[in-house]
């Protein structure tokens, strides 16, 4: 289950929603720039996405990263969440899972449920904090409870494993049904798989 949750963590986090790609191209940056210096963090934020991504200006991840975390410090969710996601991967900085689980943590207290299930993962992992299953089930479940598929589907597979928990067949069953319902595909396959797994095994 560990190796699940950790290809989870490195294979499945995507966390910023919000996208600036049709932002670059409809905006001046020259005036988001100001903006942020202004005060405006939403605009910090976008501005820093354009220079790590290159995208209508010359790329430069590291005034990017500031920007962004200039952003994230100031209370966008978003930013937070872009940050867990590029410290975690490395992508445009040095992976980094201290700092990845900072911006995560930051990320879920804001409301992100999807980052609360990768928190959940991590806890779970051990990876940029203390490994610790019960921390691992309790973000799970506030991101299932927040109305996230994949924080039902991780917190269904732990009650069907066993895994920091007490096994239970009908629990894992309720949350993967709630995961596939809640548009989770990997929830659907492994409601049917757990059907399926049950049938066998009262034969």
């Amino acid at each position: 289950m560990i190796k699940k949750l950790a290809l989870a963590v490195a294979t499945t986090m995507t966390l910023c929603s919000l996208s600036v790609s049709v932002l670059a191209k409809d905006n001046d940056v020259i005036a988001l720039q100001k903006s942020c210096n202004g005060g405006d963090l939403e605009n910090c934020y976008i501005v820093g996405t354009l220079y790590m991504d290159g995208d209508g200006v010359e790329k430069d991840a590291f005034s990017g990263v500031k920007l962004v975390e200039k952003a994230c410090e100031g209370g966008v969710v978003d930013a937070c969440s872009l940050l867990g996601e590029v410290y975690l991967t490395g992508k445009g900085v040095k992976a980094n899972s201290n700092q990845a689980s900072y911006y995560v943590t930051k990320a879920c207290e804001g409301g992100d449920m999807y980052a609360c299930a990768v928190l959940g993962s991590m806890h779970a992992k051990g990876l940029g904090v203390r490994r610790n299953l019960d921390n691992a089930a309790t973000y799970f479940k506030k991101s299932c409870d927040g109305g996230e598929g994949f924080g039902c589907l991780l917190l269904g597979k732990l009650y069907e494993d066993g895994f920091g928990v007490n096994k239970n067949y009908a629990t894992a069953k309720l949350l993967l049904d709630k995961s596939c319902a809640l548009g989770n595909e990997e929830g659907c396959k492994n409601a049917k798989f757990l059907e399926e797994k049950q049938k066998k095994e009262t034969k």
